[in-house]
């Protein structure tokens, strides 16, 4: 009987001695230890490091929403409800242009009653709201600066910080009214403190639908990406439906604002602006 007891006493200790140990030691081998800031590191600039060495895109800090507001259940917005009377939306885009972490929208709205051409009578705009905590508000307008009647679903090209500064820039375009080309200038807005800033020099940049537009890193001499223009240019005797020579004009961020900081005409034909800029962005030797 002693022998016993005597057995189960020394069983009992060494289950301890081995409970202890394995409690000393930390988790089993079957349990990776969880590491906070594995996947990167924030250098001493803001920018935040991949695992990879390689830089990922500057991205500014999501500030705290202002007072009276919450990110929190966000009904969506109706964009009809802030079309002016005789206007109707033609488009719209949620992006987040100050920076609190709720999106804003963008609504683009075209004038009902129509001229004996069949263009708007009253100019377009677009409409930004936002949402306050309690109710969607309309935030401002950004007008049609020229005499521009319409506004389709590529109107709105870009919502993006695309010179990495912070602030959101709102790349636009307007249309007017054409027969086999027609106009359609592009305009560039930076919201900053709540309002829309003119950020291109001359206020925009007056292109037709026989130009294109792309947007793209190309120049290491300007912050973010440059607006790429391919402008078609009329050869002696050429019909619309013909190849062209296409201008190309980039515009890189500099001294506050979007400038033509170079242009080129290759002796090249192409049959579409696209195709102009296709060949220029990827590197083709003119």
């Amino acid at each position: 009987m002693r022998s016993a007891v005597s057995v189960v006493a020394i069983l009992l200790v060494a289950l301890l001695a081995g409970c202890h140990s394995q409690s000393a030691s930390g988790p089993s081998s079957g349990s990776a230890p969880i590491v906070v800031g594995q996947s990167g590191k924030l250098s001493s600039d803001g920018d935040t490091k991949s695992r990879s060495g390689g830089e990922a895109p500057n991205r500014r800090p999501t500030p705290p929403p202002p007072a009276g507001r919450t990110t929190a259940e966000v009904p969506p917005c109706d964009p009809a409800a802030f079309a002016q009377t005789g206007y109707e939306v033609m488009t719209h885009a949620s992006a987040d242009l100050d920076g609190d972490g709720t999106p804003e929208e963008i609504i683009g709205c075209q004038g009902v009653q129509k001229d004996e051409l069949g263009a708007p009578i009253e100019p377009p705009y677009f409409g930004i709201a936002r949402w306050t905590g309690s109710a969607w508000e309309e935030w401002f307008t950004i007008p049609s600066s020229g005499d521009e009647k319409f506004l389709e679903e590529g109107s709105i090209v870009s919502t993006e910080d695309l010179n990495e500064d912070g602030c959101v820039e709102l790349v636009l375009r307007f249309y007017g009214f054409g027969v086999s080309s027609r106009p359609e200038p592009i305009y560039v807005r930076r919201i900053v403190n709540g309002a829309a800033e003119e950020a291109v020099d001359g206020g925009g940049v007056m292109a037709s639908s026989d130009d294109a537009l792309t947007i793209a890193d190309m120049d290491v001499n300007f912050p973010g990406r440059e607006l790429i223009f391919a402008f078609m240019e009329w050869g002696e005797g050429e019909a619309h439906v013909d190849a062209h020579r296409y201008r190309i004009a980039v515009y890189g961020w500099a001294k506050g604002l979007y400038r033509k900081v170079d242009s080129l005409s290759p002796a090249v034909k192409f049959r579409s602006a696209e195709a102009a800029l296709e060949a220029y962005t990827n590197g083709t030797d003119y």
